[in-house]
């Protein structure tokens, strides 16, 4: 009995995310993008949860020291 042909490299590209390898990959770049330390300002306490609501969502948060004591929050939403 024969196995599955493999699909070429074109074949997989024209393959759309809503396969569950793709949804998986983009869903983990997406995570890999969002910050896993979260900064410590006095005065605040700071927390943040992502949960999209299907695998891979087209929210985006991060945070940045501008310079000492200056930070700089970034808020994405994308729809569409």
């Amino acid at each position: 009995m024969r196995g599955k042909k493999k699909k070429s490299y074109a074949e997989k590209r024209r393959t759309p995310l809503s396969d569950a390898d793709g949804t998986h990959h983009a869903a983990e770049v997406q995570a890999n993008l969002l910050p896993h330390v979260y900064p410590h300002i006095p005065g605040f306490d700071i927390a943040a949860q992502y949960l999209p609501a299907k695998e891979v969502g087209g929210d985006f948060f991060d945070w940045q020291e501008v310079c000492p004591g200056l930070w700089g929050f970034t808020l994405g939403d994308v729809m569409g």
